[in-house]
Formats: C-alpha cells, structure tokens, sequence
C-alpha cells in the first residue's frame, strides 16, 4: 500500500515551503508506507507531490517534451505485466 499527496498553486509557491508542506502532508500518510517518502517540487508550475511507499521498488519516468512525471508502482507492473498488459 502507497500514499499520495500533493497540491498545485497557481501563483507558485517557494520552493522550500512547498517541500516542507507535502512532507508534512505525507508524514500524515506513514501508515500507508512506512518504507520510504519523497517529495518533488516544480516550483515554475506551482506543483508540489510527495508519497509514502511501502513495497519493493518504485519506478520513475520523465517525459521531457511534456515535463510530466509519472509514478508506478512495481507491485501494480508486475501485476498487469503478468496478464499480458503492456
């Protein structure tokens, strides 16, 4: 099990009071992940996330053109991976 948070400010946010306040938000979530927390900050978009994770691995991927981030879940991969979605 995994936790999520985050917010999107329109108007920006200072970096560092943006990461302070999803760490804290995910702090609230170590129930659902008391493995690991991160936090990500674009401080030009105004978007904040952090998670909780609790499981074996968590992947990463960038799409540079579109400056998206995306997170998987290995568990949710392997699963989908094992019924022949790709």
């Amino acid at each position: 099990m995994c936790g999520l948070t985050g917010f999107w400010h329109p108007e920006g946010c200072p970096p560092d009071e943006a990461a302070a306040t999803v760490r804290r938000m995910a702090d609230t979530l170590t129930h659902r992940g008391p493995d690991d927390a991160r936090v990500w900050v674009d401080e030009a978009a105004g978007l904040a996330l952090g998670h909780r994770l609790r499981e074996e691995r968590l992947y990463g991927r960038r799409n540079w053109q579109y400056h998206l981030w995306d997170v998987l879940m290995w568990e949710a991969w392997r699963r989908h991976a094992g019924e022949g979605v790709r």
